[in-house]
């Protein structure tokens, strides 16, 4: 019986809840119920061969459509959507074929596209049930969709104690899922401003040590006193670096990061301690003041 939870979004409209839900439904279902690129497909594997074989084992689709969704653009400023080849497309098509259940998650209240604006193949998208997610609401709009997940055959909650079937979601914020394309054994680097904000006294603790977020990216920290230097990686590939000071309770880091084909983003994170001091979580604000959550972890 199939018993996956397959997360479609699109990296440049909904990236960041995308990462965010998907932890959180991995804390409730297990984190080999959870299909989503950045985590799901390791380096070398062949996406088609993955996403068909994720399909073949999916129960339901959660199809992330936030403000952008439906006129994201290539590089030569063709709608996305409207490409055959176009990934996104592709595994909702598929899924609406095969007959999995499918719904459509309209985050932060954006619309649900017309059926005039779909492609053929996607216009039975506009006919499912949909559900709502957004930050203002994350906690009782996900307790809805956990609801829901759960009762859908094949799909178990997690016989977890920190976890009880109806209980309200651990307070889970995620880190900015990319999806970052390797250039000869590396990755072109964004530029991220990021401000850790946390309760340690002002000697605080040794950072030193490597930390991750719920996607592939990587953050090794070398703390020296007070200051702290920084290595990004994702897929076992550097994609940027920096450097911090921590002083007065306060964790200031400056990320230097690119994506291929992208303007650098600059990113401000104001993070609390968690976990005794093996977590970090808040919120970042990105580009054009739009804001997150996000987290590291030990």
């Amino acid at each position: 019986m199939a018993e996956g939870i397959f997360v479609s979004y699109r990296r440049d409209d909904t990236r960041h809840v995308a990462g965010r839900l998907a932890g959180d439904l991995a804390d409730r279902f297990g984190a080999d119920s959870i299909f989503r690129d950045v985590e799901s497909i390791d380096g070398g594997e062949e996406f088609p061969a993955k996403l068909e074989k994720a399909l073949g084992q999916c129960a339901m689709m959660l199809v992330l459509i936030g403000p952008k969704w439906l006129d994201i653009a290539d590089a030569q400023g063709r709608r996305r959507l409207d490409n055959p080849d176009d990934w996104v497309r592709q595994e909702i098509a598929a899924a609406l074929r095969r007959g999995i259940r499918v719904v459509p998650v309209l985050v932060d209240d954006a619309p649900l596209p017309a059926e005039a604006a779909l492609p053929e193949d996607l216009r039975p998208l506009v006919k499912r049930q949909t559900r709502l997610l957004s930050d203002n609401r994350w906690r009782g709009d996900l307790l809805t969709l956990v609801e829901m997940l759960a009762k859908v055959p094949g799909l178990k909650l997690r016989d977890d104690p920190a976890h009880p079937p109806g209980a309200a979601p651990a307070p889970v914020v995620a880190a900015p899922a990319s999806r970052f394309k390797l250039i000869g054994g590396g990755a072109l680097a964004a530029v991220a401003l990021i401000v850790l904000v946390s309760m340690f006294s002002s000697d605080g603790p040794d950072l030193s040590g490597s930390w991750r977020s719920d996607s592939d990216e990587s953050y090794f920290f070398t703390q020296s006193g007070r200051e702290l230097t920084i290595s990004v990686k994702a897929h076992d590939a550097e994609i940027g670096d920096g450097s911090g000071r921590f002083e007065d309770g306060k964790l200031m880091l400056r990320f230097t990061t690119r994506q291929v084909d992208k303007e650098p983003v600059t990113e401000n994170c104001d993070l609390r301690a968690a976990e005794e001091n093996k977590r970090f979580e808040g919120e970042c604000t990105g580009p054009e003041g739009k804001s997150y959550s996000w987290y590291i972890r030990r």
